[in-house]
């Protein structure tokens, strides 16, 4: 597979290739959804594509439908690792944190709703982000370029 399965931490261009990259992890990561009741064939098909031949093979991350295989866990737990050590190094630049705000300033519409929290949350950062001065000159330089787009 490449990517964070084998530890390698990646460099990023901009926001949208580094998202694309860890979604196209995630996507690729071998996890199956079940909802429902279902019989031990049904189960037994589900669980094919992951190579599990039981539920007690598996495991749950989430708590919502989704399994995995218990052996499978330790490299998805590196996974989640070296994305946020990823993202970590990724917010570092100026450039990158601009990048970053402004592009989720534009999925929600922050130029007329004006709602800091939506976009924060979609970075999975609090208010508190915003005092400390490195993140608050990005945020307040891409916040000027949106609203510098919305206007024009």
């Amino acid at each position: 597979m490449g990517g964070p399965h084998d530890n390698a931490m990646r460099e990023f261009a901009n926001y949208a290739e580094m998202t694309a990259a860890h979604q196209k992890d995630f996507n690729e990561f071998p996890i199956v959804y079940m909802f429902g009741r279902k019989s031990d064939e049904e189960i037994r098909k589900i669980l094919e594509p992951i190579g599990a031949k039981c539920l007690e093979e598996c495991v749950s991350v989430y708590g919502c439908g989704d399994v995995m295989r218990k052996a499978d866990l330790p490299r998805f737990k590196d996974m989640c690792r070296t994305h946020r050590a990823e993202r970590d190094k990724f917010m570092t630049s100026h450039e990158h944190l601009v990048d970053m705000f402004l592009t989720e300033m534009d999925n929600h519409e922050y130029s007329y709703t004006h709602r800091a929290e939506d976009v924060l949350e979609a970075l999975a950062l609090r208010d508190e982000a915003l005092e400390d001065p490195r993140i608050r000159k990005a945020w307040e330089e891409a916040e000027k370029r949106c609203q510098d787009a919305f206007d024009n």
